[in-house]
């Protein structure tokens, strides 16, 4: 668990950085961090899943965690992301901005950092949650490894 700890723990700055430094020069380092904390995290579950529950029912035990992560991610994407989006405030001509692309009428256009701050806000916080947890769950399997 504490692997996972790790792994996850690098998201949070990742979030950070995306919600209040939107740049190409941090979205590069951000994009790596990011991939190294998934493949870290997806890499380390399946052993701890066989851990901290057997082997006995190690197939539903790890489809199940597999299927949580899928419903995340549909709610961040549809629900969190979309609906922060929508509610960011839209700037019909902004400066240097490309030309808007033909869509439904009356669809809010979003240009900035504001688009999605708050969604990067609180994937930060649920991460954050996500760390605090695992450091509990760390420390309550620790003797098991004594």
């Amino acid at each position: 668990p504490a692997c996972l700890v790790a792994a996850v723990t690098l998201c949070v700055p990742v979030n950070l950085a995306l919600a209040f430094f939107p740049s190409l020069g941090v979205l590069y380092p951000a994009a790596l961090l990011a991939g190294t904390s998934f493949g870290g995290f997806w890499g380390v579950m399946p052993a701890c899943t066989s851990e901290i529950f057997g082997l006995k029912s190690f197939a539903s035990n790890y489809s199940f965690l597999q299927l949580a992560a899928a419903i995340g991610s549909y709610g961040m994407a549809m629900q969190l992301a979309s609906r922060t989006y929508d509610a960011a405030p839209s700037d019909p001509s902004p400066p240097m901005a490309p030309p808007p692309s033909p869509g439904p009428a009356g669809a809010p256009v979003c240009y900035g950092d504001e688009c999605f701050r708050v969604a990067f806000l609180v994937a930060a916080a649920l991460t954050l949650v996500g760390v605090v947890t695992g450091a509990a769950l760390t420390r309550l399997t620790r003797g098991g490894y004594a």
